[in-house]
């Protein structure tokens, strides 16, 4: 064997291991738990994702029935993580158990079969070789998916291992009927409901981080957001905070305009994930309230290149352009924004604090309107208040 063979014979193993064996495993334990819910629940549908958390974006995708399967690739990888969804919630809590205990189960089960059927019928070295590698790896992921831990790698998810939900089902087995009631409040968006079978479950057991994070949830929906960092600090008394819990506090400080605290969590969010536009599109705003309109535009063109479909990165920007006095260019970026969303309430306020700096105050006035009747909740009465003192002064003009 020549001296340049080995290293690469020694990239293919790694390669096989971590880019053909790891998505093969997490292949098999999706479809393990997919399984164990067409069998327990009868769902009408199930999603099944490899390569990604539930991201159907870049994504290969196909059905089989009542099975749904999305392969996300970046060539010529596909990563090892998966997520299998139900649109059924399993409200026994043994089936539950189990279903989670299907995929890491399967997977080592599908995995010894593949390897007993290759030495059975003397397939060469390489598959022989190959399938022992899947045995190793389908048992070290049953000791890892089993192991009660919190898979930190999306801003937009808080997900847990197969094992982290095992334990929670077992610590809430007698009021998981409960629980369940909670999770049904909020997605039919009832979150005064839900924080109120929150706290009555709480009365007799004790706090646990995924109950905090549904009261954080609710709260944020209902805009309280003194409220959201209490919890957020009452969370990371007992937990390391993940990316999505420093996101919530950064916007719940940003709205309530403690800019410094929220651009504090935002720098903590992109250390962790610099592919996330909404977080660069918030730390912008927060540079713009601090006057730091360098570093503002620096980070919001980079929200725009990660998400050129963004409307709020470019509101702001736009807002930006009118604070350093470029008119032209506020105006060119505030139409784009209102383009991507007509709907978008600060786009609004922005194209009114333009016409207002440019003395189009009937424009003005009609965007601010406009603005309030999408989220009343804006306050706009200081620039309001300088349209009704400028019309005064036309009229004493006059």
């Amino acid at each position: 064997m020549t001296d340049i063979a080995v290293p690469i014979i020694a990239i293919l193993a790694v390669y096989i291991a971590l880019f053909i064996t790891s998505p093969l495993i997490a292949l098999l334990h999706e479809l393990g738990h997919a399984f164990a819910y067409l069998i327990l629940t009868k769902p009408n549908h199930i999603d099944v994702f490899v390569g990604s958390y539930g991201n159907e974006k870049n994504s290969y995708s196909f059905k089989l029935g009542r099975l749904s399967l999305h392969f996300k690739y970046s060539f010529p990888f596909i990563w090892g993580v998966g997520l299998c969804k139900s649109d059924t919630i399993e409200s026994t809590p043994w089936k539950y158990i189990i279903i989670l205990l299907a995929g890491p189960i399967f997977t080592l089960v599908m995995a010894i079969v593949f390897g007993l059927l290759a030495f059975h019928f003397d397939a060469n070295g390489q598959l022989r070789m190959f399938c022992v590698a899947l045995i190793l790896f389908s048992f070290i992921s049953l000791l890892t998916n089993l192991a009660p831990r919190t898979l930190n790698r999306s801003t937009a998810n808080y997900l847990e291992s197969d094992g982290r939900q095992i334990a929670f089902t077992l610590k809430y087995w007698k009021v998981y009927p409960q629980y369940l009631s909670i999770l049904d409040s909020i997605q039919k968006e009832r979150f005064e409901v839900a924080l109120f079978k929150i706290d009555n479950l709480l009365k007799n057991n004790k706090p646990h981080e995924r109950l905090l994070r549904y009261q954080i949830a609710c709260n944020i929906a209902l805009k309280r957001y003194e409220t959201v960092i209490e919890l957020t600090q009452q969370l990371n008394r007992f937990v390391y905070l993940t990316k999505v819990d420093y996101m919530n506090r950064g916007c719940a400080y940003s709205l309530l305009d403690k800019h410094e605290l929220a651009i504090k969590d935002y720098y903590i969010v992109i250390k962790a994930d610099a592919t996330n536009p909404i977080v660069f599109n918030n730390l912008g705003y927060g540079l713009i309230e601090t006057g730091d309109y360098k570093k503002a535009e620096k980070v919001l063109k980079k929200s725009i290149s990660l998400n050129r479909d963004l409307s709020y990165a470019n509101s702001n920007l736009g807002y930006l352009k009118i604070l350093t006095g470029n008119f032209e260019q506020a105006k060119i970026v505030l139409d784009k924004a209102q383009e991507l969303d007509p709907a978008e309430p600060h786009n609004y306020k922005y194209l009114g604090i333009y016409h207002l700096r440019t003395m189009n105050l009937e424009e003005a006035q009609t965007n601010f309107h406009k603005c309030l009747e999408l989220d009343s909740s804006i306050d706009l009465k200081k620039y309001l208040d300088e349209i009704e003192l400028l019309n005064k002064r036309d009229k004493v003009a006059l």
